[in-house]
């Protein structure tokens, strides 16, 4: 099986605004402050998008994975 290496370059700052962006919105936006920073974020549009993406594609490559129900118990998992 051939694996392909993702060429992700993220700054740091790119990578704290991405983790921000993903918190928030994983949390409720109940106050006013909070429905303004996300108003923020998405008024970037098309940028906030591909960051997204390649921070999503980051976290895939290097620091999660998926392993299936039937090989959880597996030593390798």
């Amino acid at each position: 099986m051939e694996t392909t290496s993702l060429k992700i370059q993220l700054t740091p700052e790119q990578i704290r605004r991405a983790a921000d962006y993903v918190e928030l919105v994983w949390q409720e936006q109940g106050s006013e402050e909070e429905k303004v920073r996300l108003a923020e974020f998405h008024a970037d549009g098309p940028e906030l998008a591909r960051l997204i993406g390649e921070f999503g594609a980051l976290l895939l490559a290097d620091y999660l994975t998926a392993v299936p129900d039937e090989h959880a118990d597996c030593d390798s998992a």
